[in-house]
C-alpha cells in the first residue's frame, strides 16, 4: 500500500505549530493587533471570501459564534466541512477511506465548494453581503 508516512515529530511539530496560532488568535484580536491584512483588498479595495476569518476564528474562540459570523459567514459554514477533511488526508484512517474521500472532498464537491465561495464573493462585494 502506498502514501506518505508522517513521523511523530513531524506530527508534533503540526500540533505546537497550530497551539501556537490557536493561542495568538485567542490572546489578541485581529481587529485591534496588526495582523496580515488582506493583500486583495488592499490592491483592488473589494474583499476576497476569506476576509474577515482571522477576526471570526478570535470570536470562535472565545465563544461567540454570533460575532464570529458577522465577521465571516462563510468561514463559519466552511469549518464543519473542513475539519473532517483534514482527518481524512492526514490520518492514516482517513488516507484508507476512498470512497469517502471521493465522495465529500472529491472533483464534484471540489466545483461545488468553487461555486459557493464565488457566490460567496460576489454577493459580499456587489451586495455588501
Amino acid at each position: 500500500m502506498g502514501g506518505w508516512k508522517t513521523s511523530n515529530s513531524t506530527w508534533l511539530g503540526g500540533v505546537a505549530l497550530l497551539s501556537l496560532i490557536g493561542w495568538l488568535y485567542f490572546r489578541f484580536d485581529p481587529a485591534l493587533y496588526p495582523f496580515p491584512k488582506c493583500p486583495f483588498q488592499y490592491i483592488t479595495g473589494f474583499k476576497c471570501p476569506g476576509c474577515g476569518s482571522q477576526r471570526a476564528l478570535h470570536q470562535l474562540l472565545h465563544g461567540h459564534l454570533g460575532n464570529a459570523a458577522q465577521a465571516n459567514p462563510l468561514f463559519i459554514l466552511i469549518l464543519p466541512y473542513l475539519l473532517p477533511g483534514l482527518v481524512l488526508e492526514y490520518t492514516r484512517w482517513g488516507r484508507q477511506q476512498i470512497a469517502l474521500r471521493r465522495r465529500w472532498y472529491g472533483y464534484r464537491a471540489t466545483l461545488v465548494v468553487g461555486v459557493v465561495v464565488v457566490a460567496y464573493w460576489l454577493a459580499r462585494n456587489v451586495w455588501g453581503f
